[in-house]
This record gives C-alpha cells, sequence and structure tokens, in this order.
C-alpha cells in the first residue's frame, strides 16, 4: 500500500509559481497563479485533478484538461474566462502565501503527483 504523502511522478511539472502579483495581491489576482507544463512526450489528461495549497483550498481542472507535450497551462487565482492556455481558479482573495506554501497536485484517483514548497 501506498505511503501518505509518497508522490507519483508524473509528466506534469510545475515551471512557475507567481504568489506575488504586481501592486496588492487581492486587487491583482489575475496577476497570481501556477503555470504548469506536460514535460513528457505524449498527451496527458488532467481532467479532474486537483491542485491545492497548505490551507486545503482546492482547484479541480475540468473535464476535457489535456496537454500536448511541451504544453503549458496557466492557473490565475482569480477569476476570468477559461481558456486552453489560461484557467481560473474564481477565488476572490490571494490563494498563495508570499512568505512560501506548498503547492500540491493529486490526479482523479486522489494520487499525489506533485508536492512542491517554495519560500520568500
Amino acid at each position: 500500500m501506498d505511503e501518505p504523502n509518497e508522490i507519483h511522478h508524473s509528466d506534469l511539472v510545475i515551471d512557475e509559481i507567481r504568489e506575488k502579483p504586481s501592486g496588492r495581491d487581492e486587487r491583482h489576482l489575475e496577476g497570481e497563479y501556477i503555470t504548469f507544463k506536460n514535460d513528457g512526450t505524449t498527451r496527458l489528461d488532467v481532467s479532474d485533478w486537483s491542485v491545492e495549497d497548505e490551507a486545503g483550498n482546492a482547484f479541480r481542472f475540468p473535464e476535457g484538461s489535456e496537454l500536448e507535450p511541451g504544453e503549458r497551462v496557466t492557473l490565475h487565482s482569480g477569476s476570468g474566462r477559461d481558456t486552453g492556455s489560461d484557467l481560473y481558479w474564481g477565488s476572490d482573495r490571494p490563494v498563495w502565501r508570499n512568505a512560501g506554501d506548498t503547492v500540491l497536485v493529486r490526479d482523479a484517483d486522489g494520487v499525489v503527483r506533485i508536492r512542491e514548497s517554495y519560500n520568500e
């Protein structure tokens, strides 16, 4: 049986974390984001995968979310119109703590695929 903290790596990687948008975070939530990249050689279906912060706030990738090899998708904390390259959490406050946080990504079965921490 898997350990609860065991990470099962996938081809999805964090390409960039921007936890501090310019200006007041609360007013620039679209500028707070995480960019993910398919670092593999085949199409990656991340439908129903979740992205969580240390506080347990969670975003779920919508059905049909697929990334071709080398393709990126940016998850913005604020609201906006989803496109193929930009998704919006819809939060009305900052998600990622400026002083440091942990990004946790689980696949559709709840298996941890990414656990990455950052500090200021």
